[in-house]
């Protein structure tokens, strides 16, 4: 994630980051348990692909709001 320490040393998008960053970040996903969500039903739905990995945090944009966001991953 980019923070405001990353931010204020230049880099404001993964485009800013170098190919060895973005390599370790794509080979060491971090998950620590089961994100099960609140309606206890999947929130999204597709046949063609196994999700391997889920990631939700809460987070706040530049102009303040808090946001929501969920990562999913695949074994592709």
């Amino acid at each position: 994630c980019i923070n405001n320490e990353m931010r204020a040393s230049g880099v404001v998008t993964s485009l800013n980051l170098s190919d060895t960053t973005l390599l370790f970040v794509k080979n060491h996903p971090l998950m620590e348990g089961v994100v099960t969500p609140i309606t206890g039903r999947p929130l999204l739905v597709q046949s063609a692909s196994q999700f391997s990995k889920i990631v939700v945090d809460k987070v706040t944009s530049l102009d303040g709001q808090q946001h929501r966001i969920m990562f999913i991953g695949t074994s592709k």
